[in-house]
């Protein structure tokens, strides 16, 4: 509940009916901008002191920050979730900087998790091969079962079942599946929807195939 405290001076010099007035008219004005219970309680003070339920008020912001909390972790967790790019692998679909304000933000679902519903040209989330605690945005090239043949190489190999090949768009730039060979499907945490930072480049994220590149057979 809210508390005015005042004083018993503060009705000395007012007749008896103007202090009930004063009490009566200013309650209900603090009662328009509170949603708990207003009282009027003598003190000895030559000041007037407004006293919140500053507990429960805590209390109940706290129940609800974590309540929001919880609810953005659910989210995130089964659903959606949203990355800032680093790095400059997927340029010039993506682009980072030093700052995260200023580099693209993107949107990835995770519905497709369910049965790794993909396709070639899909821009995936994963966790890095040999640090999980990373995680990298590639363009997917190939699928489980498929043959493909390496860039700029003559080479040809097949992806294992239960796993695929990414690239990064900027092959110069990129630490991929060149490297570290096809991923487990395991280890993919979503696919790349939308760019939703920076305003101009708000958009969707176009499955595409690299140019110059032989397709999987």
């Amino acid at each position: 509940s809210l508390r005015l405290h005042g004083t018993e001076e503060d009705c000395s010099d007012r007749t008896s009916s103007q202090c009930i007035r004063f009490r009566a008219q200013f309650t209900a004005f603090l009662q328009c901008f509170c949603t708990s219970e207003v009282q009027i309680l003598p003190v000895c003070s030559d000041r007037i002191v407004l006293i919140m339920g500053a507990r429960s008020q805590l209390w109940s912001i706290a129940k609800m920050s974590v309540t929001g909390g919880v609810i953005g972790v659910t989210i995130s967790d089964r659903y959606v979730t949203v990355v800032a790019i680093k790095g400059h692998s997927m340029h010039p679909t993506m682009t980072a900087t030093d700052s995260a304000l200023r580099g693209d933000i993107v949107l990835a679902e995770k519905a497709c998790l369910d049965q790794y519903k993909f396709s070639r040209g899909d821009v995936i989330l994963f966790k890095c091969p040999s640090n999980h605690k990373e995680v990298f945005v590639k363009r997917l090239i190939g699928l489980p079962g498929e043959w493909i043949q390496l860039p700029a190489s003559s080479e040809i190999i097949k992806v294992p079942q239960g796993h695929c090949w990414v690239e990064g768009d900027n092959a110069a730039r990129s630490w991929d599946s060149r490297s570290f060979g096809p991923i487990p499907l395991g280890l993919i945490n979503g696919r790349v929807t939308h760019i939703i930072w920076p305003p101009s480049k708000i958009g969707r994220v176009e499955r595409k195939w690299p140019e110059d590149r032989i397709p999987p057979f």
